[in-house]
């Protein structure tokens, strides 16, 4: 069984990579590869070319299972189809996507983590916690976050996003989140719209 973790939120100016479908199926499931616990999570951080094209696979953070997280990339490699990131003006962009792919021999409840996780007293009515916040953040090459808004949809019918919590994630991010730049064919640095997200928790 496999689920990837695709947060989805409303359309912004800014507009990171955005798959144009998903990439696995249950039947790929790499059994003879799976740790004992019966699940594993390979972190990917994927560089998508002005154009759409794929262009680096990158183990963000591994599963543990060197064999599972080369599959995963190459699985990845071979299906995952975008369309282009797109800057505040329009302009197309290197983008990287970063998503964590869940493989697992049967359903888990796994703990919900970001790149900032904000403790709150209370969340907005209707919201509960842990609440997850997807964004798209422009980048320039030195790793400087220069603009930040609200991803856009992850598929059809997705529910937005709060604007509040976008408002606070995106403020708390720029301050307290330093994104590695992207880097083009030749591996110099380039300006980037990137994913990231926070995790609001009303947690003690």
């Amino acid at each position: 069984m496999f689920w990837i973790a695709l947060a989805a939120a409303t359309a912004t100016q800014l507009s990171a990579p955005h798959p144009k479908h998903f990439w696995f199926e249950s039947s790929d499931t790499p059994v003879q590869d799976m740790p004992q616990q019966g699940f594993a999570i390979v972190r990917l951080r994927l560089t998508i070319s002005p154009v759409g094209v794929l262009r680096k696979c990158e183990i963000e953070q591994s599963s543990g299972v060197a064999r599972l997280d080369s599959y995963t990339c190459d699985l990845t490699r071979l299906r995952a189809r975008f369309l282009s990131a797109r800057l505040a003006d329009g302009t197309p962009s290197y983008g990287v996507f970063r998503v964590p792919v869940v493989w697992a021999l049967a359903p888990v409840d796994l703990n919900v983590d970001g790149d900032l996780v904000i403790t709150v007293t209370a969340l907005p009515e209707g919201i509960h916690s842990p609440a997850s916040v997807r964004l798209a953040i422009a980048v320039d090459r030195s790793g400087h976050i220069s603009s930040c808004a609200d991803e856009a949809p992850a598929f059809a019918g997705a529910h937005p996003a709060d604007s509040q919590l976008v408002s606070i994630a995106c403020s708390q991010l720029t301050k307290n989140y330093a994104p590695p730049p992207a880097t083009d064919e030749q591996g110099h640095a380039v300006s980037s719209v990137q994913t990231a997200s926070v995790v609001f928790t009303t947690d003690k």
